[in-house]
């Protein structure tokens, strides 16, 4: 009997996986790939010049402001608009018209993340904040850790978190660490009275993707401490990157070119939306798992090992690479392609019957 349950639980929710639609937890759009800082630890590589792995790129600010709209009706993304980059605050002016718009389209949460460099006075950093919070902007996250330390100096960050507070807007303070630089060492280059004033202190473990695999010891990374059999359809955002390409999370996937849903550039975001939610690949990924690819590159000779620190880490090393995307893109249009065929031979037998 108890088996017959466990058989029963396991239909409800394959058929819940596989009908399911898509969920996102907000809108991210990464405005542009560059930043005034080259920190070693960035996933995304970005650099002054751009990404040192894409290229240099900015999403047209018409294109954001048509897709904050176009996002604001679609049903399965929350009311949740988050600017990011490389460091979009480069670009204030353009950044305080993004923020109104999602504000004007309906978004109840309104976010970015900086690097805060634009705190290096404490009457600029009163400016920008007055202006983040009359523009709709109701939290700000700020980047900071031991890599950033060459590049934004401490009293930036520290005059970003107290003005902030002065108009209310929320703040996570973000912090990077690996095994040799700690949490407590990112914050012993803050004001101790601004660490008092931060809405929540945040502190997560660097990813061994982008830069971060090329400059650091690979001996620094944490593992994780989630399974790699784990899936990420709760955690997901709809991502926008500055090349206008559409992905299903900001975690890594979204700095890679080889398996492209569609760009915002080109076509509306429902239609890219619609057919991401469609796509059996994608759906596999988010549903079941990324480690759920690896028997169908295994089984075509690529040989991925074991030696992975988190789900995103596998993700990004499958998907940045061109062999495995074609593997899979292969795979998945056979499986496709058998899946018809069989329904064309039941339809034909049945009309071989009925015609008997």
């Amino acid at each position: 009997m108890e088996e017959i349950e466990k058989t029963r639980e396991s239909s409800t929710e394959l058929s819940l996986l596989l009908h399911m639609p898509i969920y996102y937890s907000g809108l991210v759009v990464e405005s542009t790939n560059r930043c005034n800082a080259r920190c070693a630890m960035c996933y995304q590589s970005a650099s002054p010049k751009g990404s040192e792995t894409l290229g240099l790129s900015s999403l047209d600010t018409k294109v954001i402001k048509r897709c904050i709209r176009e996002a604001a009706t679609i049903e399965t993304i929350a009311p949740r608009f988050h600017l990011a980059g490389g460091e979009a605050f480069m670009y204030l002016d353009d950044c305080y018209e993004l923020f109104a718009e999602a504000r004007d389209a309906g978004f109840e949460q309104i976010t970015a993340t900086t690097n805060g460099f634009w705190g290096r006075t404490m009457e600029k950093a009163r400016e920008v904040c007055t202006r983040l919070s009359e523009s709709g902007v109701t939290s700000l996250e700020l980047s900071w850790d031991y890599w950033h330390q060459p590049f934004i100096k401490g009293d930036a960050i520290s005059n970003c978190l107290l003005a902030c507070k002065e108009v209310e807007i929320e703040t996570n303070l973000r912090l990077l660490t690996t095994k040799d630089h700690s949490m407590e060492e990112a914050l012993s280059f803050l004001q101790q009275e601004a660490i008092e004033s931060a809405s929540r202190i945040t502190s997560g473990p660097v990813f061994a993707t982008g830069r971060a695999a090329k400059e650091l010891n690979p001996e620094e990374f944490y593992h994780s401490r989630s399974s790699l059999d784990d899936n990420c359809h709760r955690v997901l955002n709809l991502t926008i990157n500055s090349f206008g390409n559409v992905f299903p999370c900001c975690a890594g996937f979204d700095q890679t070119n080889n398996y492209i849903n569609g760009n915002a550039s080109q076509e509306s975001l429902a239609t890219i939306v619609e057919r991401m939610n469609n796509d059996p690949l994608i759906r596999r990924v988010v549903f079941s798992g990324i480690r759920s690819l690896v028997p169908i590159l295994e089984e075509n000779g690529h040989d991925l090992g074991e030696d992975y620190y988190n789900i995103c880490h596998l993700c990004f090393t499958i998907f940045s690479n061109p062999e495995y995307t074609k593997t899979l893109q292969e795979s998945f249009d056979n499986h496709k392609r058998n899946a018809l065929n069989r329904v064309l031979e039941q339809l034909e037998a049945s009309v071989s019957q009925q015609g008997g």
